[in-house]
């Protein structure tokens, strides 16, 4: 009976958790445990779902440093008058998410995302086969989601996603409409380059859909089903928004541990 739903696990979407093999005698100690978050207002002037969510990544990780920085502290690391006037508060996150990554390593995790598996549980199985992981193809013609990302200092792919993004930006005198610019640079370089597709095709693929579930509930004002349960029950993450109206007990109950 174990012997068989461990078969059944290693041919699931956990199977690379299972089983994992490293690789180019990569480590899960060279990722550091730092969590970067960031909110401009800061944690006391954050909505009530984002404390929540930043609650959930400490709670779940006590042995990981939990770092979240507010407008003064994300400047002290990339200056915001390096970007253009008028460029969207969500863009400029996006440097900054691929600068402390690229310098620090750790994750980063919007400050919109519940933690819902210790990341001790399954970042350490991952890190032995890449140095880098995303969530994979949030919607049709999207690579991967940036709202959760983690990388060790340096790895070839965090680096060369941060050269584009730095190029994206030089000399740009003008913000950009493309909300997802960083996005179709990772995408870019996937096409470009090939050691950075290679890079990227170790990653284990895990799908951004089912962190995406209780979101798109809500967006749907739909109650969840069993199935949904499921999913919602074991997602690594919960990605969320502060644009939605989500009840408070809903929220208590995902950082609490309820399903």
């Amino acid at each position: 009976m174990i012997r068989s739903a461990f078969i059944r696990a290693k041919s699931s979407r956990f199977g690379p958790l299972v089983s994992p093999s490293p690789l180019d005698g990569r480590s899960a100690d060279d990722l550091p445990r730092r969590i970067f978050m960031f909110w401009d207002a800061g944690l006391n002037g954050a909505p009530y779902l984002v404390r929540k969510c930043h609650e959930s990544w400490v709670t779940r990780n006590p042995d990981w440093e939990v770092e979240f920085l507010d407008a003064e502290q994300a400047n002290a690391i990339l200056d915001r008058s390096a970007l253009p006037e008028g460029t969207l508060t969500a863009h400029y996150a996006d440097v900054l998410r691929t600068r402390l990554l690229h310098e620090h390593g750790g994750v980063w995790a919007d400050a919109t995302s519940i933690c819902n598996l210790p990341l001790n549980n399954w970042m350490p199985s991952i890190m032995l086969q890449a140095d880098f992981f995303a969530f994979r193809a949030p919607r049709p013609g999207r690579v991967l989601s940036n709202w959760f990302l983690a990388s060790k200092p340096g790895a070839l792919i965090i680096r060369r996603w941060l050269e584009a993004t730095e190029q994206f930006w030089s000399g740009r005198r003008r913000s950009t409409n493309l909300y997802y610019w960083h996005d179709f640079s990772f995408e870019w370089l996937c096409w470009r380059s090939r050691a950075f597709r290679e890079e990227w095709a170790k990653t284990p693929n895990f799908s951004a859909t089912p962190s995406h579930r209780l979101l798109k509930l809500q967006i749907l004002g739909r109650d969840p089903d069993h199935a949904d349960l499921s999913i919602i029950r074991h997602s690594f993450v919960h990605k969320l928004s502060w644009k939605e109206d989500f009840r408070r007990d809903v929220i208590d109950k995902l950082v609490n541990g309820g399903s």
